[in-house]
């Protein structure tokens, strides 16, 4: 095998392919690449940073079909812990500021929000990494 080739993992198949290969040309079988992530938004504690990713988030999507980013990005400081949502305090820059992440569940654009059917805001939950926990600390005596 060549440095950086996999092997296909279908018992029946095995041929080796290149390391960017998504799907087996052989026999169909798909290289899943995106790791889940673990972290349940719902039991952070005030004081916990997290990370949220670039490009997730609430959305607004033009006629022209261009997503412009209603959401947040960057480190965060947990302040509140809400219902569909995340109150944290921004940790980048001199000037802080409070944001409301939103983690709640997909929704197409109804209501005020839709111009045409499926154009407007569209609530996407933002993509969370944990970067510290809040310790507990111990007094000594």
């Amino acid at each position: 095998m060549m440095r950086g080739q996999k092997q296909c993992k279908n018992e029946e198949c095995g041929i080796f392919v290149g390391p960017r290969t998504y799907v087996c040309p052989s026999c169909g079988y798909d290289f899943n690449f995106k790791r889940e992530s673990t972290l349940d938004w719902k039991k952070l504690e005030k004081g916990d940073v997290f990370k949220s990713k670039s490009g997730s988030g609430p959305y607004w999507l033009t006629k022209k079909g261009e997503r412009i980013s209603m959401g947040y990005h960057g480190k965060f400081k947990v302040l509140n812990i809400l219902t569909d949502g995340i109150l944290a305090r921004s940790l980048k820059g001199i000037e802080t500021q409070h944001v409301y992440i939103y983690m709640g569940p997909d929704e197409k654009p109804t209501g005020d929000t839709c111009i045409e059917p499926g154009l407007g805001m569209w609530a996407i939950a933002h993509r969370i990494e944990m970067v510290k926990s809040k310790k507990k600390r111990v007094k000594q005596k």
